[in-house]
């Protein structure tokens, strides 16, 4: 991810929809599939994603919860 971000997106594209899967259904394997995702945010410009690690780097200050919808 870090040393090829193009080729990564290209492969997240077409495999994001198992690791979502295996978030849910996977819990030994949980932490190692956390930090293959990427997510949309609001600070975002674009359809760029980020991982996890920034998006918690750039919360607001007192803010210690992130809310997601899964089904």
């Amino acid at each position: 991810m870090k040393r090829n971000p193009s080729s990564y997106d290209q492969w997240f594209d077409s495999f994001n929809q198992f690791l979502k899967e295996g978030l849910m259904m996977d819990s030994e394997n949980k932490d190692q599939l956390l930090k293959l995702m990427r997510y949309h945010a609001t600070f975002q410009q674009g359809k760029e994603l980020v991982n996890l690690d920034d998006y918690v780097k750039k919360m607001k200050a007192g803010q210690n919860k992130i809310y997601f919808v899964s089904a």
